[in-house]
């Protein structure tokens, strides 16, 4: 992505990866399955993005949603108001200089 000049929208907002991971994935299952003895823990990871490239766009917000209520881990986890196994990116743009 960075050779076609696109920008990572929430890196732009949150440029420290240390205070704002802004992992997506995995948001309820945490370990992998009865059979492992839940000895494999599963990836936390950033793999969910918005690029742009224009010069007439400017993200003002960024963050990671996961719904309106706390997520509950498996196995708990199927009344979740999320139904995904990851986070949705949301940012905002403001569109500059339209004319």
């Amino acid at each position: 992505m960075e050779n076609a000049k696109m920008t990572d929208s929430f890196r732009e907002i949150h440029p420290d990866i240390i205070t704002e991971p802004g992992y997506t994935w995995s948001t309820v299952q945490k370990f992998s399955s009865e059979g492992w003895n839940w000895t494999i823990p599963e990836p936390q990871d950033r793999i969910d993005f918005i690029f742009y490239r224009s010069s007439k766009l400017k993200p003002t917000n960024s963050f990671i949603y996961a719904g309106l209520e706390p997520l509950t881990p498996i196995p708990n986890h199927k009344n979740n108001d999320y139904p995904s196994d990851h986070y949705a990116v949301v940012t905002d743009f403001d569109i500059l200089n339209v004319n």
